[in-house]
């Protein structure tokens, strides 16, 4: 088998061991980053890890941690991934309610299910039981589907409690089967766990004492007892066949845990709070071990035989595993997802803001490291004119400017009282802007790091803002759906930049038939509202801006603000909400949000025809981000799935 063309064996080497180009799409030449982890599964024999993340299947030899494969590259967008006990198959669902079976020695598929998609819902977990004979996977509001694994067909259908009226928090619903295979457990969004007959498809029990969402339940080897865990840090044991509370664990109230039944009858249970993670002993009261862990945690999970636990998240990723001396082994790459990217004013470093985190990666070697660490949900990065400063911001309200080269902090600007969204230094380096989630756009002193003025004008959240080339200008766009433009030299709103609908055709450009269907659609309402607008962008000349609207991508000429050019956006892509123009400014690229397609598009459309000269598929999910290298050479794409792809433009410049 060559890496990522089927499902491994388990035994395979990668013919490439350079990860960032296993599986690329067409016109990438380097994948950054290994997707946002949503589930681990350890192979029974313990020789095997693999992870479900946004980017696909992740395969890992243990104990060493070396990536064998990457597969499911396709669609990507893993959610949960299971074996079968006895090592033969391997199951993974995704965001889109598939779930497809392997025969992990041969590499070849066996079955693929589908559960009906609903709103808010997506596969949360699958889990095989012990005679290998059903396959269960549970959605993340009510629906507990269970299968044959071999053939596909469905066995039951089980519905656990009432489907919640509106949007739910995004739940795990925990499964696991009794050892006989007789019994199916699952957690319920009222926090309780519901016992199942498989023969009948009936409840036959019902548990109810968590306050909190449940993380994990794990029937007892004998069958009798089941251990739940969760957020609020309360263990309990319900006996399943006297339907009733055993007993309750309340002294690691402080803990999120997560309990696990060992082969020999052990309680074993993990506990996480702030950064450290304990390994506990439940049954005994004892602690086996302990571990720190860094940022917020995206997936855990205890091996079957208690022997390892492994925890994931955008800035961590950890295997611990027992023994007379239990070692901690820690795996790189797997990171969070990227909302802006932007290169060095030299074009050698690419700068991200990932989850709390800003990472830059060397272009050449591909290479990352963590340059700054501690705020909380970074939006917006900048390097300075002259590359030796990186601002960014985040939803805590702070500015942070550090150096580059030393990596130190240089100052803290903490005048904004609303999370901060959007920021850029000004070309000439003397100023930076930031705006917030309230409307308020600060202007910087950068030389002093000092505020030289608010603006007020808008009225809702600042979701982009782009200087003119020379410095002198600056365009903003918000929630309240208004773009305008500002002197910034003199700190004064000089226009705003139309958002209304025109009808006339001769304003549009592209694809006939998309302009046709968006003239249709615009005469059939009185008077077309005002466009949501998400992003901005300078042309390098300074004579046109670009804006990233509902269903369109707008150009106004600068300084009239007339409208050059709209080119209405074809279905699948109604959110170019990712803009970036090329250093010569012939081209326009604009990456959009999902919207029911197996891939997201990235469009290079030329700016002078609105033609669509290329198209990228290569993301599952959000574009949040694009930046072209200072040379034009290269396209970076930053993504919700936790990847910045890497794009070839030589052959457009």
């Amino acid at each position: 088998m060559q890496n990522g063309i089927s499902p491994p064996s388990m035994k395979v080497t990668p013919w490439n061991n350079d990860l960032t180009t296993w599986n690329l799409p067409d016109g990438a030449i380097a994948r950054l980053g290994r997707g946002c982890v949503r589930d681990i599964a350890f192979s029974p024999d313990g020789s095997t890890l693999a992870i479900g993340s946004r980017t696909g299947l992740w395969w890992y030899e243990l104990p060493t941690l070396s990536a064998i494969a990457l597969q499911e590259t396709e669609r990507g967008l893993i959610s949960a991934v299971a074996f079968s006990p006895d090592g033969r198959l391997f199951a993974a669902g995704n965001w889109d309610n598939i779930v497809k079976v392997w025969n992990v020695q041969r590499g070849i598929p066996v079955a693929r299910m589908e559960m009906p998609r609903k709103r808010y819902d997506t596969i949360s977990q699958i889990a095989f039981s012990p005679d290998g004979q059903r396959l269960a996977a549970s959605g993340q509001v009510n629906v507990i589907n269970v299968w044959n694994p071999e053939t596909g067909a469905l066995i039951v259908k089980l519905t656990v409690g009432n489907e919640p009226k509106s949007a739910p928090q995004p739940a795990i619903i925990p499964l696991a089967f009794s050892p006989d295979s007789n019994l199916l457990a699952s957690t319920t969004l009222e926090n309780s766990v519901s016992v199942w007959h498989m023969e009948t498809g009936k409840k036959v029990a019902h548990f109810a004492g968590h306050t909190e969402c449940v993380y994990s339940i794990s029937f007892s080897p004998c069958g009798r007892f089941i251990a739940s865990g969760g957020k609020d840090g309360k263990i309990h044991v319900w006996d399943v066949e006297k339907e009733q509370q055993e007993r309750v664990y309340t002294e690691y109230a402080k803990y999120r845990v997560i309990p696990s039944y060992s082969p020999d009858g052990t309680l074993l249970a993990a506990g996480i709070c702030d950064n450290t993670v304990l390994i506990l002993d439940v049954s005994q009261g004892e602690k086996q071990d302990s571990f720190e862990y860094t940022g917020a945690i995206r997936a855990f999970r205890f091996s079957d035989n208690g022997e390892h636990f492994a925890v994931a998240g955008p800035r961590d990723f950890k295997v611990w595993s027992a023994g007379q001396t239990p070692t901690l082994s820690a795996l790189h790459g797997h990171i969070g997802a990227s909302f802006s990217v932007v290169f060095s004013p030299d074009g050698k470093q690419l700068a991200s803001g990932v989850e709390s985190t800003v990472r830059l990666w060397d272009v050449r070697s591909k290479h990352s490291w963590v340059a700054f660490a501690g705020h909380s949900g970074i939006r917006s990065v900048d390097f300075s004119p002259c590359g030796k400063m990186l601002a960014f911001c985040s939803h805590n309200t702070t500015i942070k400017v550090c150096g580059v080269a030393t990596g130190t902090p240089i100052a803290e600007l903490t005048e904004h009282h609303t999370p901060v969204y959007a920021l850029a230094f000004s070309p000439t380096g003397t100023q930076l802007v930031s705006g917030d989630t309230a409307g308020k756009l600060y202007v910087w002193d950068v030389q002093r790091l000092k505020r030289l003025k608010v603006l007020t004008k808008h009225t809702d959240c600042l979701k982009s803002v782009a200087f003119s080339p020379d410095g002198n200008l600056l365009a903003t766009v918000s929630e309240d759906k208004t773009a305008r433009l500002w002197d910034i030299t003199r700190c004064k709103q000089i226009a705003s930049l139309s958002l209304t609908v025109p009808l006339e055709a001769n304003t549009y450009k592209g694809d006939p038939l998309e302009i046709q269907q968006r003239l249709k659609s615009l005469s059939s309402v009185d008077t077309p509202p005002n466009s949501r607008i998400e992003a901005i962008a300078f042309s390098p000349r300074g004579d046109v801006i670009a804006g990233g609207l509902y269903r369109e991508i707008r150009f106004w000429d600068v300084p009239s603000c007339d409208i050059r050019m709209i080119i209405p956006q074809p279905q699948g892509c109604h959110y170019p909400f990712a803009l970036a123009f090329s250093p010569c400014g012939r081209y326009l690229a604009s990456g959009t949000w999902w919207q029911g397609t197996d891939k997201v598009s990235i469009r290079l459309w030329e700016v002078a025809s609105g033609e669509n000269i290329a198209t990228f598929w290569g993301h599952p999910t959000d574009i949040q981000s694009l930046a072209f290298s200072p040379d034009g050479e290269l396209l970076a794409s930053g993504s919700f799935d936790g990847t910045i792809l890497l794009w070839d433009m030589t052959l457009y410049l």
